[in-house]
């Protein structure tokens, strides 16, 4: 039911994203990061994915399991921390979740409670190449280790890039080098001959080359370019985000508008208020900045986002009472939004709240006819 505010997510657009992103690594894996419910569009969507891509990736184990309730049966790699107590591992091993390691302890730990329960838990082992966030260092040996936890299947070897998505990108050429020589000092050393994989979206674009034979394909899959960077790489957006006006006002100048009256009107106007606020995802940040589309015009937001509404002024335009005003989309790009917020598109999309309907369109029939 579109009753307040809601998303139309283009199935057709994700999935032409995802055919352009295997055009540019040609055989290596493609791993579809659907972590924070896919960047804010609905895990469901990952549903009419899963045929064109050979694993996903989340944040946490939560958002694994989530996955598996929804039947996704491919590989599904937690990139986030998980607590190393019996129950994740448990969970991890009964639900065929694999989970990321960074340290020798956490290793340890982990391998000595999958023995416990006489299982083998699935990981891949994250590297510290130069982000500083977390992960085994390079030049250290500690992760070798590693291999010699008989309860531990280690499936793969990763990292991340620090400043792909940046024009003057003076780190990935290093990062690639020294991920490079670890994974083959690794294979040297241990045997090791799972997944490789540093390339985020703006790797690959940029280095589909890159030593690897896996790549993680985040915010490109959705459309958005990871920067202005990659404006012009052929991604197609996905979101259309629409709200209906719930009432319509004739008010006289000098009229104040929303809390605080931090807008007052400077002549007789009409004061359309829209089904959208801040606890939708609407960022507050957008008073007195913001804008919406209807009828091909655009209309400006005035006053402060509230919670659950926000107020455009139409002039002197007929405004009715369950029109349709479009929020973001082919009109009001994410980005157009980001930069009024000083934010990125990542944040406005993944912000956008649950009571938010997502409706899925443009799903091939043959998808469709299977869920």
């Amino acid at each position: 039911m579109k009753d307040r505010n809601w998303l139309e997510v283009d199935v057709g657009a994700v999935r032409s994203n995802i055919r352009l992103a295997r055009s540019c690594i040609g055989d290596k894996k493609l791993i579809g990061i659907v972590k924070a419910d896919c960047y804010g569009l609905g895990a469901e969507l990952a549903i009419y994915l899963e045929d064109m891509l050979d694993s996903f990736g989340v944040a946490t184990l939560e958002e694994a399991l989530s996955l598996r309730q929804i039947g996704i049966c491919k590989d599904i790699l937690v990139l986030g921390g998980v607590k190393a107590e019996k129950a994740n591992i448990n969970k991890a091993i009964k639900n065929n979740v694999t989970l990321s390691l960074s340290d020798c302890e956490s290793a340890s730990r982990c391998d000595s409670l999958a023995r416990e329960i006489k299982e083998r838990l699935k990981v891949h082992l994250a590297v510290d190449s130069g982000m500083s966030r977390w992960g085994f260092l390079p030049e250290k040996y500690d992760i070798e280790k590693v291999f010699s936890l008989k309860n531990l299947g280690i499936e793969g070897v990763y990292s991340h890039l620090v400043k792909a998505d940046e024009k003057n990108d003076d780190k990935s050429a290093a990062q690639m080098r020294v991920f490079s020589k670890l994974c083959e000092r690794l294979k040297k050393n241990t045997g090791f001959d799972g997944l490789t994989h540093i390339l985020n979206s703006a790797g690959i674009f940029r280095y589909p080359d890159a030593y690897s034979n896996a790549a993680r394909l985040g915010i490109a899959m959705y459309g958005y370019a990871p920067s202005e960077y990659f404006y012009n790489v052929g991604l197609e957006e996905c979101v259309r985000w629409y709200a209906r006006i719930v009432s319509v006002r004739r008010v006289k100048k000098g009229t104040g508008v929303s809390y605080g009256s931090t807008y007052v009107s400077d002549k007789d106007t009409t004061l359309a208020t829209v089904a959208a606020g801040y606890a939708d995802g609407y960022p507050r940040v957008l008073s007195g900045r913001g804008r919406v589309f209807f009828n091909k015009k655009t209309y400006p937001v005035v006053g402060r986002v509230c919670m659950d509404q926000f107020v455009t002024d139409a002039g002197d335009d007929d405004l009715k009472t369950d029109d349709i005003v479009e929020l973001a989309g082919k009109n009001i790009r994410v980005a157009e939004i980001a930069r009024k917020c000083d934010s990125i598109n990542y944040e406005i999309l993944s912000r956008i709240s649950n009571r938010t309907e997502r409706f899925y369109i443009n799903v091939p029939d043959n998808i469709k006819n299977t869920h």
